[in-house]
């Protein structure tokens, strides 16, 4: 599991080169491109697999571990890629207790609250997936529009 979480970060950061030594953008579009690149897997991707109905609980284990490995990975690779594309120009901070919490609150908090409202009710959780599915979706679409929301004016000046 932690090699292939290993080989896909190196692998995205040559993609992340890739791409801006071809299409040559802007500085912080470069510099967006890194720290993407640079990023652990999204807890997003639990939720598709969720509604595909993959296996979840493989989904949230490799989530967990990039998650873990980004603590170190991220400064890391995001230096690097840097380093290579901007020359040193741009530096960027990672307010490590703030991804912390919104790691939380957006990854742990809502898989612990589903695993155990499906232990602590299985058949009623069996009775009314297809509700709490749409639940979900529209708990998502929500905090997908309070991210545009409040990044609003970032995104109007970009």
């Amino acid at each position: 599991m932690t090699g292939v979480q290993t080989c896909a970060l190196p692998i995205l950061l040559i993609i992340a080169i890739a791409t801006v030594t071809l299409l040559k953008p802007t500085l912080t579009i470069v510099a967006g491109i890194i720290l993407v690149a640079a990023c652990p897997g999204g807890a997003m991707s639990n939720y598709y697999v969720y509604l595909a109905n993959a296996n979840v609980a493989l989904s949230v284990t490799l989530s967990a571990v990039s998650t873990l490995m980004g603590f170190f990975t991220l400064p890391l690779l995001a230096t690097l890629g840097f380093e290579l594309l901007l020359n040193g120009v741009e530096h960027i901070e990672i307010p490590a207790e703030k991804m912390i919490g919104q790691l939380f609150l957006l990854l742990v908090l809502p898989t612990a609250c589903g695993m155990w409202i499906k232990y602590r009710w299985p058949r009623w959780t069996l009775d009314h997936t297809k509700a709490l599915r749409i639940i979900s979706l529209l708990i998502l679409a929500l905090v997908i529009l309070f991210v545009i929301l409040n990044q609003a004016e970032q995104l109007l000046i970009h």
